[in-house]
């Protein structure tokens, strides 16, 4: 049975609620209740379009969520830039392929094509924007 796990990025507040701190989503009320330190309270049922919801999936023991940020070990002489041997792609769904891909600017490609020993997750793109400009010297 695969496991079903969502978290949710807060955008008023721009927090992350992890899987473990959603209690519940309701798609006729549009609501979420979640667990988050807000106005002196732990819990709160709050209006679901104010979240992104990321859904969880699990890639040959790689875990990860959409808009997550994923390192693969790369040639420092890529075209696509390198910082100490990895490059950077973001977790996207592909609608058409009903599966996820890695993007890197206008490059996306599918998982496989690196393998999961190459792969790691290093962050997501609403904690650490950072980690997809360019590294100085890689510009391109």
């Amino acid at each position: 049975m695969r496991d079903i796990k969502l978290r949710a990025w807060y955008k008023p507040l721009g927090i992350m609620v992890p899987p473990d701190k959603v209690t519940f989503i309701n798609f006729d009320t549009k609501v979420i209740g979640v667990f988050m330190d807000m106005d002196g309270k732990g819990y709160h049922v709050l209006r679901l379009s104010d979240f992104r919801l990321m859904q969880y999936t699990n890639y040959y023991g790689l875990e990860f969520f959409d808009d997550d940020l994923i390192a693969v070990a790369c040639d420092c002489d890529s075209e696509y830039g390198c910082n100490h041997g990895e490059e950077i792609y973001k977790v996207v769904w592909d609608k058409s392929m009903a599966g996820y891909r890695l993007k890197k600017g206008d490059r996306t490609v599918n998982l496989d094509e690196f393998g999961e020993e190459n792969m790691r997750v290093v962050g997501n793109i609403h904690d650490n924007p950072e980690l997809l400009q360019p590294q100085e010297g890689n510009k391109k």
